[in-house]
């Protein structure tokens, strides 16, 4: 979709709905914790409202083009916000474990969708990922596809990274 303004992808949807920066001005009403990401990089909320309607019209469209109808549900979520002293916690005990130059901050954030943001609104912490594939053992495919596999392997990392936390919060 384009209406004049440019290109601005929303990432976090399994498909390309694009929006415009001018459709997207933050000084538009009923704004939620939404954001674009824009070609440039930078970040900008949109009103919910906007990414609803840019849905129908995506969804529409698909729909007609293939002859069909369509059904769109939308779930309000929470958003996950780390915490800046877990985040460094949880840098920390994953570089001992993992070795620090194994440990990335993601940047721009990602826009994952998960549960856990709901915690994370009423008491401080902070969400990881651990990298479960191994390209030596062909491993290789992402979450969510039909081929996906996970290395076996890496699941010890994540628990020592959860002892190393613990042990951080009774002792220290």
């Amino acid at each position: 979709m384009r209406s004049g303004g440019r290109w601005a992808n929303i990432s976090g949807w399994g498909s390309s709905a694009r929006f415009t920066e001018r459709q997207a001005a933050p000084s538009m009403s009923s704004l939620r914790k939404a954001s674009l990401r824009e070609p440039s990089g930078r970040f900008r909320r949109i009103p919910w409202r906007v990414i609803t309607e840019g849905l129908r019209r995506l969804a529409a469209s698909i729909a007609d083009q293939a002859g069909g109808s369509y059904k769109l549900e939308l779930r309000e979520g929470m958003a996950v916000v780390n915490d800046g002293a877990a985040l460094r916690r949880m840098k920390q005990a994953a570089g001992q474990v993992l070795g620090k130059e194994k440990v990335h901050v993601l940047h721009p954030p990602s826009l994952t969708g998960e549960d856990f943001g709901w915690y994370l609104d009423q008491v401080p912490g902070a969400f990881g990922f651990i990298g479960c594939g191994n390209p030596d053992r062909g491993i290789v495919h992402a979450i969510h596809q039909p081929t996906f596999d996970l290395d076996e392997d890496v699941l010890v990392h994540g628990t020592r990274i959860w002892v190393r936390l613990a042990l951080h919060d009774v002792y220290e």
